[in-house]
């Protein structure tokens, strides 16, 4: 069986909401959403990657601007090994700071100025619901009342694994 995981993390990388604002953020969100399981927050320590599961489809460079895909072209193996071989290397690690050569342009940037086709992120924090119930995002209406709640502009991530 396949999950669905709708995630919710802060524009700034290192926001960590208050404990009360997490436990209101979880409630408005099974409210929300009832048909959802496994709503929970985490902070993970320190900034990591929010992944996108099977739905990250590219990596987008920030120094040319290159889109490397990662399925269904003839460099898609390419990308998806230099992919891959990052987040095999930072699992469970600490992003920021940490820079690579891009394949597309051989510039150094740094992991955490890294866009994404779906999108994806940085961050220490997440609130999240596994098989939401819905099939598009949360509404601009929706998102700012979590924004609210946490204090802090959001950024939203679809899984799928």
């Amino acid at each position: 069986m396949s999950d669905d995981v709708l995630k919710l993390i802060p524009a700034d990388p290192h926001f960590v909401p208050t404990e009360i604002a997490q436990a209101a953020s979880i409630a408005a969100l099974e409210k929300l959403l009832p048909e959802g399981e496994m709503c929970r927050t985490e902070d993970f320590g320190h900034v990591t990657f929010i992944d996108q599961g099977e739905n990250l489809e590219a990596v987008l460079c920030p120094a040319c601007g290159a889109r490397l895909p990662l399925y269904g072209t003839p460099e898609a193996e390419t990308n998806s090994d230099w992919w891959h071989s990052i987040v095999d290397e930072l699992a469970d690690e600490e992003f920021e700071g940490v820079s690579g050569e891009m394949p597309c342009c051989a510039t150094t940037v740094p992991f955490t100025s890294l866009s994404f086709d779906w999108p994806g992120g940085f961050a220490r924090f997440e609130l999240c619901i596994w098989n939401p119930g819905i099939r598009e995002n949360l509404t601009l209406a929706q998102v700012a009342e979590f924004e609210a709640i946490l204090g802090c502009k959001l950024l939203q991530v679809r899984a799928h694994y």
